[in-house]
């Protein structure tokens, strides 16, 4: 599981359940076990007790995380960045806008639309994290 895509959707959350994080990923929850105790063991993200369900967690990003995420994101809002100014008419640019957040709605889409990952080496999730993965990119830069 890429961290990275877990930091993603964790910065748009104020808490989430491990859960919710492998549903909107389109993976089974012990998939990501390995993934959040990493992320904990950085220091990129917290564990809360879920006040209304004490069997639950909460997933919460640090301060840490947003900045390694952010970190990870520069040079790749940078290049879209440079490439759509160099490239791209200013029509084209909102358009484009315009297009990422409707990517970013086909991301959202329910999981019982798209399949969930069956085995390690699945690539069923790949569409939906590039599809997710564009359009917050294209939504960062507006250019």
């Amino acid at each position: 599981m890429n961290q990275t895509a877990a930091l993603g959707l964790l910065v748009k959350q104020e808490t989430i359940t491990p859960g919710e994080v492998a549903h909107r990923l389109r993976m089974q929850p012990q998939a990501l076990t390995r993934t959040f105790a990493a992320l904990e063991g950085e220091g990129w993200l917290r564990r809360l007790p879920d006040p209304s369900d004490g069997r639950q967690s909460l997933l919460t990003i640090t301060a840490a995380g947003r900045e390694v995420l952010a970190d990870e994101m520069r040079p790749r809002d940078e290049w879209v960045a440079t490439a759509m100014e160099r490239e791209l008419t200013t029509a084209e640019r909102d358009l484009l806008v315009v297009a990422a957040r409707l990517l970013e709605r086909l991301a959202e889409v329910d999981a019982t639309v798209a399949p969930t990952e069956t085995a390690p080496d699945d690539a069923a999730t790949a569409p939906t994290d590039a599809v997710a993965a564009s359009a917050a990119a294209l939504m960062r830069v507006r250019v």
